[in-house]
């Protein structure tokens, strides 16, 4: 990167890289999209502009430019060539900050969600390209303010994002429209809207540190096929976390509390027959939602020196009272000579788990 300055203009520009493969297996002879051997590179140049117009504003205009390209099982794409606008600005008022930014970027990786009835299959990644999976494009604005006073800080941030390349993987829920079970056909993209805010309220006094963060958000995706929006997977409408530190002498001891809202799902609501078989019957896609999420951490360590050398010995507790978060919910077939019924089973998160540090330094 390279970096000029002015009178009230700061200049950085640059050009970074990166690169993405993966090699997956193929089973037999059927082709499954999430088996392919891919890569892609991207190769970016920004510039951006720190401008001081006055007092303490702070003006930063940006633009990157991407050039991305990929290679999925041997079809090599043309070179896309991506622009990327974006502005942030501050103004410190006393104890005050105003800040708001807005900008378009990029991501050239997606998380596919698997869900099997008779497999713990993993999620995947596939990168953007052969004509199918495009670019997930996010178009964001926020806005928030900053107060400090007497050691207290408050931060409060809002935002919106509009997004398009947004991915669905149904292949266990094949039974909408013209679906196919595996392949491309049960991999939807689409468009989703976004809306939340964050806020963290944190204190530091005589060697102690409090941390309170709240976070809601609402996202809503619209996916070719359907005739309804879905709630977008792996978001949790709320989230709440609290932390707190204290060091005294050659002690040093922590506790943090989680708190999350379940995460959406797809409930099983029985079963039909179809063609001859019985098959799974499904709800709307992502209408119910795991039970809520929570724990407590603690750890407690001691701080010791001998010589020249320091030690720390630390010991520490996962979730201390146990508490069985559910992960996931999977279903299970379960048939007999006479009856074929599917059942849902619950996927469990670790519960307390305790630990044992030691560190010395010499």
């Amino acid at each position: 990167s390279y970096t000029r300055f002015y009178s009230r203009h700061t200049v950085i520009a640059g050009i970074d890289m990166s690169q993405v493969s993966s090699q997956r297996t193929r089973l037999g002879a059927a082709e499954r999209f999430e088996e392919m051997n891919q890569s892609s590179s991207n190769y970016g140049f920004f510039v951006q502009d720190e401008w001081k117009p006055v007092g303490k504003l702070v003006v930063k205009p940006g633009l990157r430019l991407t050039a991305y390209h990929s290679l999925i099982d041997g079809t090599k794409d043309p070179v896309t060539f991506l622009p990327e606008p974006r502005i942030m600005l501050t103004n410190a008022t006393g104890p005050v900050v105003i800040k708001a930014a807005a900008g378009r970027y990029f991501q050239f990786i997606h998380r596919i969600r698997t869900q099997s009835l008779f497999l713990n299959s993993p999620d995947f990644w596939s990168v953007s390209g052969d004509g199918f999976l495009p670019a997930l494009r996010s178009d964001q604005v926020m806005a928030g303010v900053t107060y400090t006073l007497r050691g207290w800080t408050l931060d409060i941030e809002g935002y919106r994002k509009w997004s398009s390349g947004v991915t669905e993987n149904l292949a266990a829920y094949y039974m909408y429209g013209e679906l196919s079970a595996t392949g491309r056909d049960s991999i939807l993209t689409g468009t989703g809207k976004s809306v939340g805010a964050d806020v963290l309220l944190k204190k530091e006094f005589n060697g102690s540190q409090l941390w309170l963060s709240y976070s809601w958000n609402s996202t809503m995706n619209a996916l070719s096929g359907l005739q309804y929006e879905i709630p977008a997977n792996f978001i949790q409408p709320h989230e709440f976390k609290a932390y707190y530190e204290r060091k005294w002498r050659r002690w040093e001891c922590s506790a943090a509390f989680v708190f999350g809202s379940g995460r959406y799902y797809t409930p099983l609501v029985g079963s039909q027959e179809v063609a001859g078989q019985i098959t799974p019957l499904y709800g709307n896609l992502n209408s119910s939602r795991l039970p809520d999420y929570h724990r407590v951490d603690i750890s407690g360590s001691w701080l010791f020196q001998s010589g020249d050398n320091e030690g720390k010995l630390t010991l520490s507790f996962y979730n201390v009272y146990n508490k069985k978060n559910i992960r996931d919910i999977q279903y299970i077939k379960l048939s007999d000579a006479e009856t074929v019924r599917f059942v849902e089973r619950r996927i469990e998160m670790l519960g307390i788990l305790p630990a044992i540090n030691f560190q010395y330094t010499f």
